[in-house]
């Protein structure tokens, strides 16, 4: 009975003789409680740093920096006839209210970076990259409609307002979609969506509608953030 067709003796990568032992059938192995636990964790570290570069709070702060900024840029072109675009007043309104965001955004971005990845800090430098040369982009275009004789309604109006969230707002949606950050492609994609039919709205009410809806976009994805962070703190405890 001690013959290699002995039907008591366990096979090789299965101690128990049930059938389920550390071996894989198909010659692979099975983590070890620590692997499990080290992946697990790397993928509680990687969901923390997402909700910490875009916490609620931050979200609430970009609503209103652009409800002020849009609305400023509205109230001093909404009774020009013929239009002429935005004050000078506003214009400075517009750029402190977008220095507030990206001062708050950068202190978000380096207490949620603290110990990526090397590979993690390249990925975000070339999203940088890309959307800050598609940001400088649709400026550069602009130029070029002024340089050829389009009005002042397109150039210092519909363009301006609404084609640079719309443009920016595609190529980070793309980003974010092949990277799976889901939360941050239906915001982005929304920004860009607002942008779009804004246009429609004309040189003057362009600049309203834009403000009030990527206001509601980022008062919608600091909502789903708090109800997701919610739910992962249920996950954990159950």
């Amino acid at each position: 009975m001690n013959g290699t067709d002995d039907p008591i003796r366990p096979a090789a990568g299965d101690p128990d003789g049930t059938g389920n032992g550390a071996g894989d059938q198909d010659g692979g192995t099975a983590f070890a409680p620590q692997e499990a636990a080290s992946i697990l964790g790397d993928a509680t570290a990687a969901a923390r740093r997402r909700f910490e570069q875009n916490p609620p709070l931050l979200h609430l702060i970009r609503a209103v920096v652009v409800l002020v900024a849009f609305g400023a840029l509205w109230f001093s072109v909404r009774n020009q006839h013929p239009y002429k675009g935005p004050s000078p007043l506003a214009i400075v309104i517009c750029y402190v209210a977008v220095a507030v965001a990206i001062a708050t955004t950068a202190g978000a971005m380096r207490k949620a970076n603290a110990g990526i990845t090397r590979k993690d800090k390249t990925a975000q430098k070339i999203a940088a990259v890309v959307i800050g040369t598609a940001w400088i982009a649709a400026y550069v275009f602009n130029g070029a409609l002024e340089a050829y004789g389009a009005s002042h309604a397109i150039v210092y109006g519909i363009y301006p307002a609404t084609a640079p969230l719309m443009i920016v707002g595609l190529v980070a949606a793309a980003w974010s979609g092949a990277r799976e950050e889901w939360r941050t492609f239906a915001a982005t994609l929304a920004v860009a969506i607002v942008a779009m039919l804004s246009a429609y709205g004309g040189p003057r009410d362009s600049w309203l509608f834009m403000g009030i809806g990527v206001a509601a976009v980022m008062a919608g994805a600091a909502v789903v953030t708090v109800w997701q962070q919610r739910s992962a703190v249920v996950t954990r405890r159950a």
